[in-house]
């Protein structure tokens, strides 16, 4: 196959298998997350919000999120046609496996390169606003507001010495009784699952688009991410995030728009997958943070 017609495969009909597998199959909860291009000016997220009758202007940098295909030159030139295809589709794979893990990470927790990555690759940490961000104490800005002078922003914090199932849904009640999700480590989810056992509570499971989630208290979806620690649970809101984008997923191109470019030294072809933009949470006073001491 000739270069341009992989770069023609590439835009016609892999760009919108993979937009789609980024958006919607990193996890049940940012599938969630409406994606929008309003509020964006220049290179910065400018989000005005009213909250508890008070002004604010939220504002981000916008990040640069992307994966990495290589092509060798010989794959290109000497495979046919079929052979090509299952190489081109072990790519693909492999970018999705690395950018979803770069956006979960960044998401739940903070991206870092993980114990099995492969020492010989390059991982390129990815900085999000996401759950860590939106609770961490020790941030003296909020989306560029002073948490300490704003307090009325600030999201939930509760303290306790045990998870208490039922003390978790009266939480919720008095707090925010919008909440569409929990979010926990895995064995927070065993532990929730022994208890409704142990109580012969049957346990309900929901369909989120390509996920299963069990319900908590059969009302709220359960997700588990292997970052979140196991004396924590996060109760959110999904309707108020937002993902300020420029624009959907794209190719990058040079300035005679191509996409493939063959690195340096090198017989093997690079083409890089790019999003531009940043999680918001409008209403991070709604949010719930629980955390065992």
């Amino acid at each position: 196959m000739e270069i341009m017609q992989v770069e023609n495969v590439l835009k016609s009909v892999y760009l919108e298998i993979i937009s789609n597998q980024l958006n919607a199959n990193i996890s049940s909860v940012l599938a969630k997350v409406e994606y929008t291009s309003n509020d964006i000016y220049g290179k910065e997220i400018i989000v005005p919000l009213i909250i508890n009758n008070k002004d604010y202007l939220f504002k981000s940098e916008i990040k640069t999120i992307y994966g990495n295909i290589e092509i060798s030159d010989k794959a290109v030139r000497c495979l046919n046609a079929s052979s090509f295809v299952n190489l081109l589709n072990s790519e693909v794979e492999n970018m999705l496996k690395y950018t979803m893990l770069h956006i979960s990470n960044a998401f739940y927790d903070e991206d870092k390169k993980p114990k099995y990555f492969n020492e010989n690759e390059t991982y390129n940490i990815l900085k999000l606003n996401g759950l860590k961000y939106l609770f961490d104490e020790n941030e003296k800005y909020l989306y560029g507001v002073d948490r300490e002078k704003n307090k009325d922003i600030l999201p939930v914090i509760k303290k306790v010495k045990e998870f208490n199932w039922n003390e978790i849904l009266q939480i919720i009640d008095e707090n925010n009784d919008e909440i569409n999700f929990m979010i926990c480590s895995p064995a927070t989810k065993r532990a929730y699952m022994d208890y409704q056992t142990e109580m012969r509570q049957n346990i309900n499971v929901q369909e989120n688009g390509y996920f299963k989630n069990i319900l908590f208290q059969n009302l709220i979806p359960i997700e588990t991410n292997i970052n979140i620690s196991d004396n924590e649970i996060y109760l959110i809101n999904t309707n108020d995030f937002k993902f300020h984008q420029l624009c959907d997923w794209k190719w990058l191109e040079n300035y005679d728009h191509r996409i493939l470019k063959q690195c340096y030294g090198k017989p093997v072809y690079n083409a890089r997958l790019v999003k531009y933009g940043d999680y918001i949470c409008h209403y991070p006073n709604k949010q719930i943070k629980i955390i065992k001491e």
